[in-house]
């Protein structure tokens, strides 16, 4: 159970940190609703499915942002409280949904995910951004999520081109964006932390903040849901090559709501799109 009176004294240092453990914040019933909606987005995998680090040993899948995802998961996000700690620690009342995200890791010895920040990856921007980490199996600190704190506050990093022999790779190269730092190699100049959790255990985060997953090894597997909220101050931003091609499509073409808020709010606009449920006020 949550205890928001409790969750409101931590508002100053998830603004630092970006990023807190929430113990036993979802109860067995609560744990179950949230398998049902991961499991109804692996039966139903959408456009943005694939294999991460094709190339690399065992099955490292995941599948985000499917359109038709949000009618599985209001029943999870209606029943937890959720929704309720974004608000909390942001100070807020307003809060939307923004996508869901599913990952498997198993079958044989993975790779880690690669550092990473979210929002190098999508044309959004603002303190009340959050991500909410749930796995469900028990997994100690060091196979955990880590986390660099306080890097949600500075440089947002071109991301990773999830190359299974250069997780360093940048994802646009452009020189828009400063690569990604080596984190691995130099973990000493790090402040990394992770938490072991169990079943029922949340992690949350602001999508800006550094973090990759460590790897799994033969015999274990790890099944996590995450999904992604945001609040008033949330913004357009510009990625390199986001809304390119959009004017040219043909009359009537149907575009997703991310693809729809680029062609038509210009960079610094509030975030909206009705393809984004708003979840409080209900």
């Amino acid at each position: 159970m949550i205890d928001f009176t409790a969750l409101a004294r931590e508002r100053e240092r998830y603004a630092r940190d970006g990023v807190l453990l929430l113990k036993n914040a979802l109860s067995l019933q609560e744990m179950a609703l949230a398998r049902q909606a991961y499991d109804w987005s692996m039966s139903h995998p959408g456009p943005s499915r694939f294999d991460v680090m094709q190339g690399s040993e065992g099955r490292f899948f995941t599948d985000t942002n499917n359109p038709k995802a949000f009618d599985a998961y209001k029943p999870f996000l209606k029943r937890t409280g959720l929704v309720d700690v974004a608000a909390t620690l942001w100070g807020v009342e307003d809060v939307w949904f923004f996508y869901e995200q599913v990952f498997v890791k198993e079958g044989g010895q993975t790779v880690r995910t690669p550092w990473h920040q979210d929002t190098s990856y999508a044309p959004i921007d603002g303190k009340h951004l959050m991500a909410f980490w749930i796995c469900f199996e028990p997994i100690p600190a060091d196979q955990s999520l880590e986390f660099i704190p306080g890097t949600h506050n500075g440089v947002l990093y071109d991301g990773s081109a999830l190359d299974a022999n250069d997780p360093l790779r940048p994802l646009y190269g452009d020189g828009s964006m400063p690569v990604l730092p080596d984190v691995d190699g130099h973990r000493e100049r790090f402040n990394i932390v992770s938490w072991a959790v169990d079943p029922g255990d949340v992690v949350v985060f602001h999508p800006s903040v550094l973090h990759g997953g460590a790897p799994t090894g033969p015999g274990q597997s790890r099944h996590t849901l995450t999904f992604k909220l945001f609040g008033p101050d949330a913004i357009v931003a510009r990625r390199p090559g986001a809304g390119e091609g959009v004017k040219d499509m043909p009359k009537g073409s149907e575009l997703s709501p991310m693809a729809q808020v680029v062609a038509t709010i210009p960079p610094g606009g509030s975030f909206r799109h009705p393809g984004f449920p708003q979840l409080r006020p209900a």
